[in-house]
């Protein structure tokens, strides 16, 4: 990384700032630094011998700058060494799926006397020549890349240009390039809060963006949208989209906000007692009967919706619903329970109707008179018709009754409207003395 690009340049352990809080985002083991493209040997890499190796760009296998061997005369050797550590397994030689190896690799090229001036590898020995003690070696004019595996841990390699006793062929050098290792690429995390939006990395949807946090039901979208971007510019609400249903409940945040549930929390849902999906605060009408909760009886029961005599029985399972003992379906008036008869269908129940049987005389008087107050054709004797029944008239009327004018009452007006009266008193008269007679001549003995 460039050091304009690295917040912190002289670390090779660190180079990323998001926030800018001075906290390195991570840490993470220095790269292995085997390109040469620093324009130097430099950091672990070591040379000795008869002369020493160099990094150029006049003869480059790959970038702009590759490794030279020293220039050496006849028995004579440049060494280019470095020691790696904590080299991890990344290859699975036996194909088990068990990664069991580690492994370098580099790329190589040779201008020598062929099979006598040697270009040799060796490893975690320093014993190696040009004849012996190595593990890879070339000469003459070739060039390719070279694969070794060695066990996890800590290893030396050289690379050596061996000259024999005589003879010098080509350009009488080797190079070397694009050395890489099994090297460790964890990062170990410093600032726990790298966008610095309160929420920790681990937790953020986006550790680096602070317009974006926290996403509660893991579908990909945050919860809600942050206030500033890194540069203090505001979050953009058109550049994200923001979950409206943060806990994937199916009940919208707004809709939990409104009905008193946590948004938050998916077996947190608003009450919804006929479930559709209108929580019972803002519905109406809970129990879906077309009755508002405030007109029913019972808002959560749809069978029901009034209690007439207020027993706590809806009128539709109450079977009296005057509570007047009396069964709705005998109860003319089930909704009144001062009344439950109406003998003359008037639509005013008996105890409140001055006629019951509608014959147009009230109840009171054919109480007095002896006549059924409920049967029609059950009326009082009133045979002068003066609207006084005969059995409360004791008073001279003037009232004309066919013929006949009133001038007497009671007994005389009896005698004198009887045909025959006068007669029938005294044939009544001689059969009482005959049976005196006949009664007092029988013998006692008879």
């Amino acid at each position: 990384m460039l050091d304009e690009d690295d917040a912190f340049p002289f670390d090779s352990t660190m180079s990323v700032d998001t926030d800018g809080d001075g906290i390195a985002d991570y840490t993470s083991p220095a790269a292995f630094q085997g390109d040469f493209e620093s324009g130097s040997i430099g950091g672990s890499w070591s040379t000795s011998g008869d002369a020493l190796w160099f990094v150029q760009s006049t003869t480059v296998i790959s970038g702009f700058y590759s490794a030279e061997s020293g220039d050496i005369g006849n028995n004579q050797d440049s060494w280019l060494s470095i020691t790696v550590a904590n080299m991890i397994n990344d290859t699975d030689t036996d194909g088990d799926g068990i990664l069991d190896m580690a492994t370098i690799e580099f790329a190589y090229e040779t201008s020598t006397e062929s099979n006598w001036d040697f270009l040799v590898f060796c490893v975690d020995t320093t014993s190696c020549t040009r004849t012996s003690g190595y593990t890879a070696r070339w000469s003459g004019v070739t060039s390719g890349t070279y694969t070794h595996n060695v066990a996890a841990g800590t290893h030396d390699f050289h690379w050596v240009y061996f000259k024999d006793s005589s003879v010098s062929s080509n350009q009488d050098t080797v190079w070397l390039d694009d050395v890489t290792v099994s090297w460790p690429s964890y990062q170990t995390n410093l600032d726990t809060d790298d966008d610095n939006d309160g929420v920790l990395d681990d937790d953020d949807l986006d550790p680096i963006d602070p317009c974006i946090s926290t996403d509660t039901d893991g579908d990909g979208l945050a919860d809600e949208l942050g206030a500033t971007n890194l540069n203090g510019t505001a979050c953009d609400p058109a550049d994200y989209t923001i979950d409206e249903d943060d806990d994937d409940d199916t009940w919208s945040d707004a809709d939990e906000a409104t009905c008193g549930s946590d948004p938050l929390v998916a077996n947190s849902t608003p009450d919804d007692f006929e479930g559709d999906h209108i929580c019972d605060i803002m519905d109406s009408d809970d129990d879906n009967d077309g009755v508002d909760d405030d007109m029913d009886a019972f808002p959560l029961n749809a069978s029901e919706v009034a209690d007439n005599d207020g027993d706590g029985v809806g009128d539709n399972a109450d079977v009296d619903d005057d509570n007047d003992n009396v069964t709705d379906g005998l109860d003319e008036f089930p909704f009144d329970g001062t009344e439950w008869v109406d003998t003359d269908g008037d639509g005013i129940g008996n105890n409140a109707d001055d006629d019951d049987d509608g014959d147009g005389y009230s109840d009171a008087d054919e109480d007095a008179c002896g006549s059924n107050p409920e049967l029609a054709d059950s009326v009082p004797v009133d045979y002068d018709s003066d609207g006084l029944c005969d059995a409360i008239d004791d008073d001279v009327d003037p009232t004309v009754v066919g013929n006949n004018t009133e001038t007497e009452t009671g007994w005389k007006n009896f005698q004198k409207n009887l045909p025959g009266f006068t007669g029938v008193i005294s044939t009544l008269a001689l059969l009482g003395a005959a049976i005196g007679v006949g009664l007092s001549g029988r013998r006692k003995d008879d």
